[in-house]
């Protein structure tokens, strides 16, 4: 890695750079990268998770040419993916395996611009975050923060009011509202009866969609 990173590396010293490497440049780097992998924990070293567009259990490359379609990534799955890999301290890397003629398969498109719409909506509670370093949830609760706001993501329809039992940091006063979709900024009901006891009531006008 030194051989071929020494010019590039001395170059960023000096014009005050930072640069991260991964483990695949033979050293234990700045990240992990496991691919096809799921962790039920938080991880403090960074890492990179992998997933491909069409199926779970085969990683195609860049290449490759997939024609079934049963097990493309949805919206919410990518979406529950997302969340799910950033409140755990990775990044995540969508790979799109491309038809043989290098476009990219009909219904691969309809669930990638799907989770864009999604993430438009969203991303405040995913990018410039940081995981939680308490605890990471546990399905389907993830959680990321920021300096001033700690956000509670929910995939998916929760009941009429959604109880948390983990020690999240609310304080009574504090402001709880939505993230994305129509109601966005709209405060949400709470009861709080002490650390471990948040409970948060449903909105009857928010969609039952992923919160």
């Amino acid at each position: 890695m030194t051989l071929f990173a020494a010019d590039w590396l001395n170059w960023a010293r000096d014009n005050r750079w930072q640069v991260t490497f991964n483990n695949r440049c033979g050293f234990k780097g700045d990240s992990d990268t496991p691919e096809e992998q799921d962790t039920q924990r938080t991880m403090r070293w960074l890492r990179e998770s992998g997933r491909p567009a069409e199926e779970r259990t085969l990683s195609p490359t860049a290449t490759t040419s997939r024609r079934q379609t049963t097990s493309i990534f949805t919206r919410e799955n990518m979406a529950r993916t997302l969340v799910d890999i950033v409140s755990k301290n990775g990044n995540f890397l969508l790979d799109t395996g491309l038809a043989y003629n290098g476009s990219i398969p009909q219904i691969m498109q309809k669930g990638l611009l799907d989770t864009g719409k999604w993430i438009k909506s969203h991303g405040e509670g995913i990018f410039t975050t940081r995981y939680w370093r308490v605890m990471p949830g546990n399905d389907p609760l993830s959680y990321t923060t920021t300096r001033d706001v700690f956000y509670i993501q929910h995939l998916g329809a929760p009941l009429s009011t959604l109880c948390i039992a983990d020690p999240v940091p609310y304080f009574p006063g504090d402001k709880v509202t939505v993230v994305g979709g129509k109601n966005h900024g709209k405060p949400v009901p709470v009861t709080w009866n002490g650390i471990g006891t948040l409970k948060l009531g449903q909105r009857d006008d928010i969609p039952n969609q992923g919160r």
